[in-house]
């Protein structure tokens, strides 16, 4: 979704989460999961909260990944 939807995006593992870096900010609030996990599982809401800090396009990434939330009045 990053590469599609917010081109230029950085993303720093670190111990527990990870750095993402787009718009000149840094989320540094994405969790990498369960730990021991192979596939680590990020709920949706810390995505959304992404999308909202990082100023990323919601429509794109709602085609990315279906089951962020509908949209809101505050994506207007």
């Amino acid at each position: 979704m990053l590469e599609r939807c917010a081109p230029g995006t950085e993303v720093e593992l670190k111990l527990h989460h990870h750095w993402v870096r787009y718009n000149g900010k840094t989320f540094k609030s994405l969790p990498k999961g369960r730990h021991g996990a192979r596939v680590p599982e990020v709920e949706i809401g810390h995505i959304d909260g992404m999308l909202d800090y990082l100023e990323i396009d919601k429509d794109c990434a709602r085609r990315e990944i279906r089951q962020l939330p509908r949209k809101k009045k505050s994506d207007d």
